[in-house]
């Protein structure tokens, strides 16, 4: 017996695997944070470039871990919910 329980009740998986998913998961956010990092240095990049290193990495890092934490990651888990949802219906077919 498993120490985590029988499993009984536990419905069929169905939908991508779950290593499917920390991938895509994985990759979106990554994607995202290059685009923010690149965007900060378009637009902000002769200020920053004046800043010593330690503290243009803090500003960089601040301003990336903000955006991750409280925009990218809420929306990006959203769609990626819906993603698996909709190929589980596809899949009870």
């Amino acid at each position: 017996m498993s120490p985590f329980g029988s499993g009984a009740g536990r419905r069929a998986r169905s939908g991508p695997p779950p290593w499917v998913v920390r991938a895509a998961t994985t990759l979106a956010a990554w994607l995202v944070a290059w685009v923010v990092v690149v965007a900060l240095l378009s637009l902000m990049g002769d200020e920053l470039g004046s800043l010593p290193l330690a503290l243009r990495a803090l500003v960089i890092s601040g301003v990336l871990v903000t955006l991750m934490a409280n925009l990218v990651m809420p929306v990006l888990g959203r769609i990626v919910a819906r993603w698996t949802a909709a190929d589980a219906g596809l899949n009870r077919r």
